[in-house]
């Protein structure tokens, strides 16, 4: 049987499809559809992207951040700033979007 179909199948039956994914509290469990599903199949970075609300790009930040949001200033040092931005540990990935390009305490004002 043709994955599809099995998918649509299953999905007929009642079953759920839970996916696991990366989290800031460890490990979240989200439901799919079967449409979901055959992404996954496919490409799992873009269903699992798709399944927090954010773009496969935005996922991949979001994972490479740690879950966090750093400071959009420049140090003195021309580095990055990584302060985290107020409301920026630990968040959702639509919340880590959101808060893109906003500051630490320490440069909210001097800039």
């Amino acid at each position: 049987m043709e994955p599809e179909k099995l998918i649509q199948k299953l999905a007929s039956e009642g079953t759920t499809f839970l996916v696991t994914c990366p989290s800031p509290g460890g490990i979240a469990q989200l439901v799919a559809s079967p449409e979901d599903v055959l992404l996954l199949l496919q490409d799992p970075v873009a269903a699992k992207a798709k399944l927090n609300g954010v773009s496969k790009q935005e996922f991949l930040g979001w994972l490479s951040d740690g879950f966090n949001v750093y400071c959009a200033a420049t140090t003195k040092k021309a580095r990055p700033c990584r302060g985290i931005v107020v409301g920026g540990y630990h968040v959702s990935a639509t919340k880590w979007v959101q808060l893109q390009g906003q500051y630490c305490p320490a440069h909210e004002d001097g800039l």
